[in-house]
């Protein structure tokens, strides 16, 4: 069995395991069809179901982004039929069975040291809560494992331009983590001499992100439906918003290629009008949420500032730094987590950081692993 170091990003939509050998980082599959396992669970007679199994399940009786619920402080579940049941068993059902599904893929979990990625902005009680519910589930996680998640994806950035680019990295590089949940951004200086010499400058982050566009496309799209003639009764049907959740994410992911896309439920609910979503809608949405990302890169930017080493910046000097001084500062951005799929989202960081180099993956597979393998990585932390 595989003992070594393990990589795992526990996230809002999605759970993701890695392993490394060598040089060579590859993902753990987790379900059925995919290498990942979506961050789901429901309650099928007394049994917990999760990931595509639970995907099925009306839309009251699931579980969705329980990582919020350690962000918020929140104990229990709340909406649905799952409201009041505690947020840690949730938790528990779904990295147990990253535990099992590891362990049939031929690797110790137990004697492998696990690195657990977290949003930036946890405090020592966020971070020691979820280490624990690790722990129980059967992954060898310490608190002092628990790393900032835009952290894992710009140590893998750096050494994939290493090894497979011949690359040598220098200078600032700004990761910004674009998840399910949250917002994370890190702001790193890499030197290098035989190898990277990665050091952290800054980090933090702020709740809400891909989930509160999904909504936003969700409740556009019930206006649409109810627009078009679609009986509230029927809108309002559980299963219809299962549907509805799962096409509004769907045609999310979509519209990172295309204009428009038309947004099919299925024909298990009869003859539905047309509904076409455009880009262009996606991104006035979008907006405002763009909009605060901006506030909190320049923050972090900022916050690296604070820490100068020759001493000279003072919190009133940073706080009036324009944004061209602070952009100044940035040699390459690096895009990570499923929203940054979104083309508004590289647009809007070229614009402005027009002298940096902006590098992102254009598959969901490669943007949502990225955390894990950069985790993953041996002799990096």
């Amino acid at each position: 069995a595989y003992k070594g170091v393990l990589g795992s990003d526990f996230g809002t939509s999605t759970t993701i395991l890695a392993q490394s050998n060598g040089t060579v980082v590859s993902t753990i599959p987790l379900d059925r069809s995919q290498m990942w396992l979506p961050s789901v669970a429901g309650r099928s007679q007394e049994r917990w179901l999760v990931g595509e199994e639970a995907e099925s399940l009306p839309f009251d009786q699931l579980v969705r982004s329980v990582k919020n619920a350690i962000t918020k402080n929140e104990e229990v579940i709340s909406g649905g039929q799952l409201s009041g049941v505690s947020a840690d068993e949730v938790v528990a059902a779904i990295l147990g069975r990253v535990a099992v599904m590891a362990k049939r893929n031929g690797v110790d979990v137990e004697d492998s040291v696990v690195r657990m990625g977290c949003p930036a902005f946890w405090v020592g009680s966020q971070r020691l809560r979820l280490a624990k519910l690790a722990e129980g589930a059967g992954l060898n996680v310490a608190v002092d494992h628990m790393i900032d998640e835009p952290i894992g994806a710009g140590i893998e950035w750096v050494w994939d331009r290493h090894l497979n680019h011949q690359e040598k990295v220098r200078g600032k590089v700004l990761v910004v983590d674009y998840g399910g949940g949250t917002l994370d951004v890190a702001l790193l200086n890499v030197d290098f001499s035989d190898q990277p010499v990665v050091t952290v400058l800054s980090a933090r982050g702020r709740a809400g992100a891909g989930d509160d566009l999904d909504e936003g496309i969700r409740a556009h799209l019930v206006e649409r439906y109810l627009e078009g003639g679609v009986s509230s009764d029927q809108v309002e049907d559980p299963r219809f918003q299962s549907a509805l959740v799962r096409e509004s994410r769907a045609a999310k992911v979509r519209l990172s290629d295309l204009q428009s896309t038309e947004i099919l439920l299925g024909s298990t609910f009869g003859e539905l009008p047309r509904v076409v979503l455009a880009r262009a809608q996606l991104e006035d949405a979008f907006a405002p949420q763009l909009s605060e990302t901006m506030v909190e890169i320049r923050n972090c930017i900022r916050e690296a500032r604070l820490r100068d080493s020759k001493g000279f910046s003072t919190a009133e000097s940073v706080r009036h730094l324009s944004d061209d001084v602070l952009a100044g500062d940035i040699k390459y951005v690096l895009l990570a987590g499923g929203m940054s799929l979104v083309p508004a989202v590289r647009e809007e960081l070229q614009r402005n950081f027009p002298d940096a180099r902006v590098y992102g993956d254009h598959t969901i597979n490669d943007v949502t692993t990225k955390v894990a393998r950069g985790f993953a990585r041996e002799d990096e932390y």
